[in-house]
């Protein structure tokens, strides 16, 4: 329906066409099987089904009808040492934006799972949603969530400055709770912010 969506550049590994994949049973509906990119084995996600699920089709922008599998691509990213497949229309271009350029969701989701970050425009003046892809992988891999959970017990402990506070400037609330997670087991104190200009904002006052 027109609607336009980004993730981080420096997630992207590279973007190719989209070929027959392996299927798998009995896994959630978002997951359209595995990818076998020079002998590597990578599971794809189709962004529509998880931003949307798969039981009212959505109408793509041009001409109003689904695209052939064959015109589509897989984004290739790599997430935490995770590499996935991410299955969309097509990749239009890449956008360099300031913090500044940057709009917070207007409100929560019902749910507490918010899909999209944040949002921004293009050169055209239309608006960018920005997927949490971090609430991806928890929603679809939830396994990989509780591994690193379950690795921070391990951190090893050190001396600390208790008058010391880490800084964290993180968009995704996955990526956050797992950055504190790690940070209360040390014992560390942080605060967060939900982009690095509040936190720069928050430096210099």
């Amino acid at each position: 329906n027109g609607v336009i969506f980004a993730i981080n550049v420096f997630k992207v590994r590279e973007t190719v066409k989209f070929t027959e994949l392996t299927e798998l049973p009995s896994v959630d509906e978002a997951i359209e099987g595995l990818l076998i990119l020079r002998e590597e084995i990578i599971p794809v996600v189709d962004l529509k089904k998880w931003l949307y699920g798969s039981k009212d089709p959505i109408a793509i922008k041009d001409e109003g009808i689904e695209p052939e599998d064959s015109e589509r691509q897989i984004i290739v990213c790599e997430f935490n040492q995770t590499i996935i497949g991410i299955k969309i229309y097509k990749a239009e271009y890449i956008i360099r934006k300031s913090w500044n350029d940057i709009m917070v969701p207007i409100a929560e989701s019902t749910s507490g799972r918010r899909k999209i970050n944040n949002y921004t425009k293009n050169d055209a003046g239309e608006i960018v949603h920005i997927v949490d892809v971090e609430q991806m992988l928890s929603d679809i891999f939830p396994e990989l969530e509780r591994k690193i959970e379950s690795e921070a017990q391990y951190v090893q402990s050190f001396d600390i400055d208790e008058d010391k506070i880490v800084l964290i400037a993180e968009d995704s609330k996955v990526a956050l709770k797992s950055l504190v997670n790690v940070l209360n087991k040390l014992g560390v104190k942080s605060r967060a912010f939900e982009n690095g200009q509040l936190l720069l904002d928050y430096i210099k006052a």
